[in-house]
């Protein structure tokens, strides 16, 4: 299976606990995510959601369509939500929320996958970059979509792909010190979204 490491960062003119409300609702994702078709929720979970299964199907910038099943495996409201993927895509996600002096939140988005479909994998060495900049497409209106429905704007936006040769590559960064007030993402360099292209730097 080929490998991907993908990492957003956002910035959204609201507060932090709006952003985190919006995120914590996939359910309702698909009013303000264009790209997703579809939730569904299979599993509610337990305390602060821990154990909650999601199915989602996705339609692309390309023409394919991805569906796969996460699962929340740990939760510190309102700064850390971490789960695991499985389907046509199959590994783990981070999302960290950093509240700023000026009111606004940096959201920070990591996202290593495995493709699992075989036409993928086979094309992997000559169509990786093409895969990336359609993740690319992808955040950058969940980006979108996130701050209006946070009733807030998207002040900024960084897309980037960890590459293979990277260090830290396909490994989610450490959360040790993390808790309700002081979550710890590491943006890369903003890119203002006045002139943002929706492809990696």
């Amino acid at each position: 299976m080929a490998r991907y490491h993908f990492v957003t960062a956002l910035r959204i003119g609201a507060d932090r606990q709006r952003v985190w409300d919006r995120i914590v609702e996939p359910l309702v994702w698909p009013s303000w995510w264009r790209w997703l078709r579809r939730v569904e929720l299979l599993d509610r979970g337990g305390q602060q959601r821990v154990g909650a299964r999601h199915r989602y199907t996705f339609g692309t910038a390309l023409p394919y369509s991805l569906s796969f099943d996460t699962t929340i495996v740990r939760v510190v409201a309102p700064a850390v939500l971490e789960a695991t993927a499985t389907g046509d895509l199959d590994g783990s996600a981070l999302l960290q929320l950093a509240e700023r002096a000026d009111g606004s939140t940096d959201v920070t988005y990591t996202w290593l996958v495995e493709t699992t479909k075989r036409w993928m994998n086979a094309v992997a060495p000559i169509a990786r970059p093409a895969f990336s900049r359609n993740h690319d497409v992808l955040l950058r209106d969940f980006g979108v979509g996130l701050a209006r429905a946070s009733e807030g704007d998207l002040i900024a936006i960084d897309n980037t792909t960890v590459a293979p040769s990277v260090h830290g590559f396909y490994e989610l960064p450490s959360t040790e010190a993390d808790g309700p007030g002081n979550a710890t993402p590491r943006p890369g360099e903003w890119r203002d979204v006045g002139t943002d292209t929706g492809t990696a730097t």
